[in-house]
């Protein structure tokens, strides 16, 4: 009886954060920043510290153009997971946002050197490209084959 009482209660949890997450990604699609964080924010207090809550959290605030509160919560998401490649992607954006063209440049260099590392290539790293050709960001990645 206690065994499924407590399934039912970890159910209920998972519920409510699938619930509250796909309601945070509306309320972001939407505008509504400030909700989205709220959810985002209640999903924490359920699951805990998790790399991808404070991923979330910082494209909110980048888009409230918070950019130092969203630098934070990147820094905090690639504490948790530091190969977190859409972390690094995205803090850099919010450097280049507040025009610190130099650390943008180094983080995105790094993100640069880490995807040739792994080999993830990808749609990230094309990105990348694309936003400094547009900024006129000169990047140096090591090729590593």
């Amino acid at each position: 009886m206690m065994l499924d009482t407590l399934g039912y209660c970890i159910d209920f949890d998972l519920l409510k954060r699938d619930a509250l997450d796909m309601r945070s990604r509306h309320y972001h699609d939407t505008g509504e920043y400030d909700k989205a964080i709220g959810d985002l924010i209640l999903i924490q207090k359920i699951i805990g510290y998790d790399h991808q809550v404070y991923s979330n959290m910082g494209i909110n605030l980048i888009r409230k153009m918070e950019f130092e509160r969203a630098i934070k919560e990147f820094d905090r998401a690639i504490d948790l997971k530091n190969d977190d490649a859409f972390s690094f992607y995205n803090r850099g954006v919010a450097y280049h946002k507040l025009a610190n063209i130099k650390k943008q440049k180094q983080i995105w260099n790094e993100l640069l050197n880490y995807l040739q590392r792994t080999h993830s290539i990808n749609v990230n790293m094309q990105n990348v490209f694309f936003i400094c050709r547009k900024s006129k960001v000169n990047l140096k990645v090591d090729i590593v084959l």
